[in-house]
């Protein structure tokens, strides 16, 4: 009686290892692959900035119009700021690559600030074969109330303005 009842509690207890083992692998490989709602609230604005980034460099890489406001303004430093629950990082993007950190930068061009599962959705959502129907999305967010951008200085207008004209036209 009591050996059946060790088999049956290591058996249990393996069950449950085997269980919680799968649980922890699905949630790394399926809330890290940006496809779902659920797991993009769950990310950090870092992970998904750092998920998207070689994307970004491609789009930058091969967009005439981003290679040009690269070639006017420089490296472009923004800073994402996201409240309920609170969250930043950064990214600094040139015309070979973008760095993302979890930092925010010192004097950055500009400043993107809004609600945490908007700005969430927003970054996952981008993708280079429909980049202005994802700055339509971040208009009709910042109609809503739910985020904005805030430039910072003279670059950082010229870098909004020109992005806004580029991808909004």
């Amino acid at each position: 009686m009591l050996l059946e009842s060790l088999n049956s509690v290591s058996l249990a207890r393996v069950s449950y290892l085997k269980r919680s083992y799968s649980t922890t692998f699905f949630k790394d490989v399926f809330l890290r692959s940006g496809n779902d709602i659920a797991g993009i609230l769950l990310s950090t604005i870092y992970e998904l900035l750092e998920s998207r980034a070689k994307e970004a460099e491609k789009y930058v890489q091969r967009s005439k119009g981003a290679k040009l406001i690269l070639k006017i303004a420089g490296a472009v430093r923004l800073n994402i700021e996201t409240a309920d629950p609170p969250d930043q990082a950064a990214a600094t993007i040139t015309g070979k690559e973008v760095i993302v950190s979890h930092e925010l930068l010192e004097k950055p061009h500009a400043t993107i600030n809004g609600k945490s599962n908007v700005i969430k959705d927003l970054i996952a959502s981008t993708r280079e074969e429909d980049i202005s129907k994802s700055a339509k999305n971040f208009e009709a967010a910042e109609k809503r109330g739910d985020a904005s951008i805030q430039s910072h200085g003279i670059k950082g207008k010229l870098i909004v303005s020109r992005v806004r004209k580029m991808l909004l036209d």
